[in-house]
């Protein structure tokens, strides 16, 4: 029972093809691997770019606030 039923899970899924399609879902993989790394190197520049200008901003914020200003803030400022 269990072969007949393993025969007609191919014949609908397989299309008539002698082997599992893994090589093309392998290779579809490998292409969303790629282009997962590729989108993530994108997002990393800019992110590594807003931690660059994040200290400014605190100062910034420090020196429009003036006296008023939280510690917090106060610390962050570099300059």
């Amino acid at each position: 029972m269990h072969d007949k039923a393993a025969d007609r899970y191919f014949a609908e899924h397989m299309n008539d093809h002698a082997i599992s399609p893994t090589k093309k879902w392998q290779d579809e993989y490998g292409e969303l691997t790629g282009e997962r790394i590729k989108l993530y190197s994108d997002y990393a520049v800019p992110n590594g770019e807003v931690k660059e200008v994040e200290p400014i901003r605190w100062c910034l914020r420090y020196h429009a606030v003036g006296t008023a200003g939280t510690a917090t803030a106060a610390a962050k400022c570099v300059g």
